[in-house]
């Protein structure tokens, strides 16, 4: 049971998240020298940035007749997830017994994207494999049978990385694991094509991503509307 000090500091800490605002990672640290639990800690930095994401679905950026992932809103609240997934290395472990293999298709090197998916699915508790930028297909798929991953995650905001994501989902495919893992794909242009190149999920925004595995992976019932556009093909 949490006392009422913790839960006014989880409460404000949510706030924070969901508004980006400037203590956010003062109340992080005080958090932790309260000593409340990093389970609860990073549940209320969660649902904030999912109130932020969900807030911000109005108001997307747009290129050319495609919605980009977010807005200068999300990017400040984007790189305070950054800051404290680094104060909250040291106490975090994979306590959802998931792993999740992350990457930038090879080609594509715009990871805002993939780097906050990441730091949210470490928050969250599932153990993250973040391969970085320009991937090629095998890379990921040799990973993925390394580390005997749940999930694998792969990115490509434009065009010139589209064909080698959709060529990372076949050689899956051809190995014999798509039955065994699940693919999310993000991307502001590729949700129309999730289906088709193979994806189980098309994951619209960070937080919403996270939610979305959390239901095809059978953690948590999320929902429908705090999936945002995330497509189940699967599960």
């Amino acid at each position: 049971m949490l006392f009422i000090q913790e839960k006014t500091i989880l409460k404000k800490l949510e706030k924070a998240f969901a508004t980006a605002n400037l203590k956010t990672i003062s109340l992080v640290k005080t958090a932790l020298t309260q000593n409340i639990d990093v389970k609860n800690i990073t549940k209320a930095i969660l649902e904030g940035v999912e109130k932020a994401e969900r807030s911000s679905l109005g108001n997307i950026v747009f290129q050319g007749n495609h919605k980009a992932w977010g807005n200068s809103f999300l990017l400040i609240v984007y790189s305070l997830i950054k800051e404290a997934r680094d104060i909250l290395k040291p106490y975090l472990n994979s306590w959802l017994g998931k792993k999740i293999v992350i990457g930038m298709a090879q080609n594509e090197v715009h990871n805002i994207g993939k780097n906050t998916v990441s730091n949210l699915a470490e928050l969250a508790g599932f153990e993250v494999f973040d391969l970085g930028i320009d991937v090629p297909p095998e890379r990921f798929i040799e990973k993925v049978k390394e580390v005997n991953a749940d999930v694998l995650g792969i990115s490509s905001l434009y065009s010139n990385g589209f064909n080698n994501l959709k060529q990372t989902i076949k050689l899956l495919e051809n190995e014999g694991l798509k039955e065994k893992v699940i693919v999310i794909i993000g991307g502001s242009m590729i949700k129309d094509m999730a289906k088709e190149w193979g994806a189980d999920i098309y994951g619209q925004c960070a937080c919403l991503s996270i939610n979305t595995l959390k239901k095809i992976l059978n953690i948590e019932d999320i929902p429908p509307d705090r999936l945002g556009e995330g497509i189940i093909v699967k599960g």
